[in-house]
């Protein structure tokens, strides 16, 4: 059980911080649809709260899939 916590939970910190990079490289294109949506998107420091939090969730859920995947093999 060891042998695939200990990579799932590497790859999910590792694609949490993955995440956080997107989505703070994405800020120009957020500020393009702030207007578009009505949307706060983002602020002059950077990513809303929310998308940062997505961001990291979504892509921490993608690296613990891409682990167990690989260590269920």
């Amino acid at each position: 059980m060891l042998k695939r916590l200990l990579p799932s939970a590497l790859f999910s910190f590792f694609g949490a911080i993955i995440g956080l990079v997107v989505c703070a490289l994405l800020t120009p294109v957020f500020w393009k649809l702030e207007g578009m949506l009505g949307l706060e998107l983002a602020g002059h420091s950077g990513p809303a709260e929310w998308l940062l939090v997505s961001f990291a969730a979504v892509f921490a859920l993608l690296g613990f899939a891409v682990a167990f995947r690989l260590v269920r093999t």
